[in-house]
């Protein structure tokens, strides 16, 4: 998905990491999203 594009693209972009860890803390304190 488009989702998991953005994902990979970031993940190869050492800028993201804070973000990524951002998205991990919030899908784990909502697991509803």
């Amino acid at each position: 998905t488009q989702t998991q594009a953005r994902l990979v693209q970031a993940l190869s972009d050492p800028r993201h990491t804070q973000f990524l860890e951002y998205i991990a803390h919030t899908r784990f304190e909502m697991p509803n999203q």
